[in-house]
């Protein structure tokens, strides 16, 4: 005999996120003991049909969505790496769509952002820190470098000058051989103990170069001029171009513009001589009409416009030759 029991649960065949199905099991009873018996004893072709119905039908809960984990941050020596965690929610059974909520609003606890990742001690290197800056224990010192700080620190770095204020010098670091341990604390050991042979401890200044001034912006009112300000290291000939921080210490950056042509657009105009008022002697004289112009439109403007140049005049004496016998001074 073929008995049924219906809403059996069996595998869910979709996964949490959506309304699951249940599946009828349909097995094969001996009608005496009710005891399952092999499927071959009954008769096929009174076996059932199968039967599935929904089941699980409400919205999940909210939960914890994580993202891929990041690359990590060390290669050595303890780094980290992160992922993002989100608290999602599907609001409905047929919904594709997930709203993002607090983090109140899911299960604790929340799964971990962050996990340490490569804790192995790293290789013994060298430490090279930037040109013109060495270690130092003064608290004294780092307290008048940084006034701001509450607590003057015992490792500091100060600030190195050129070893001279012009024509060359050197400027200095200081190397260490270190190495860090797989706690994230750094050991410093001796030089035997890192590979090849020391960087250099020491190079030339750095210097600064200027380009010429650029033509002004305008001929006259005020314009402006720019030139390129660089900071230069190496021989002369075979000089590269480093960071401007370098030549800090070689006095105040040179300015990269300027003002120029602050002469007002203004010129005298004049027009031509008058006629003279006499044919000769010496009291003759002719005039002519002196203007401020503006220069480009060419009309008058008030004369203190023109004051940096002289005025020029508007009259002068003419015919001063003297008269002729019989010859009248024309008035």
């Amino acid at each position: 005999m073929i008995s049924a029991r219906g809403s059996h649960p069996l595998r869910p065949l979709w996964s949490p996120l959506i309304p699951g199905v249940q599946e009828a099991v349909v097995i094969c009873l001996n009608k005496q003991t009710r005891e399952a018996a092999d499927q071959s004893l009954c008769v096929s072709s009174r076996r059932p049909p199968q039967l599935l119905q929904d089941c699980k039908t409400q919205p999940c809960p909210p939960r914890w969505e994580t993202g891929e984990w990041s690359s990590c941050s060390a290669t050595c020596g303890v780094g980290l790496m992160t992922r993002t965690v989100a608290c999602t929610h599907r609001p409905s059974r047929d919904s594709n769509r997930t709203e993002v909520l607090r983090d109140e609003d899911c299960q604790n606890p929340k799964p971990s952002p962050v996990q340490a990742c490569n804790r192995f001690d790293c290789p013994p290197m060298w430490d090279t820190p930037d040109w013109g800056q060495v270690r130092g224990s003064s608290p004294t010192i780092n307290a008048r470098l940084s006034s701001s700080s509450d607590a003057p620190s015992t490792s500091i770095f100060l600030s190195l000058q050129c070893s001279q204020s012009c024509g060359g010098g050197v400027q200095r670091r200081q190397i260490l051989c270190k190495q860090r341990l797989a706690d994230g604390s750094i050991l410093e050991l001796p030089d035997t103990f890192c590979p090849s042979k020391s960087p250099a401890n020491q190079q030339p200044c750095a210097k600064q170069e200027l380009d010429p001034w650029s033509p002004c912006s305008a001929t006259c009112g005020g314009g402006s001029q720019t030139r390129i300000v660089r900071c230069m290291r190496g021989p002369e000939g075979r000089s590269t171009e480093v960071e401007s921080q370098h030549c800090l210490d070689t006095g105040r950056r040179p300015s990269d513009s300027r003002v120029c042509n602050l002469l007002p657009c203004a010129r005298w105009a004049t027009t031509s001589w008058g006629p003279c008022t006499a044919t000769c002697g010496r009291h003759g004289f002719q005039s002519r009409q002196v203007t401020c112009a503006h220069r480009r439109t060419g009309k008058a403007t008030r004369e203190h416009h023109c004051m940096w140049r002289p005025r020029p005049p508007s009259w002068q004496r003419c015919n001063i030759l003297s008269c002729g016998r019989g010859e009248k001074q024309l008035d």
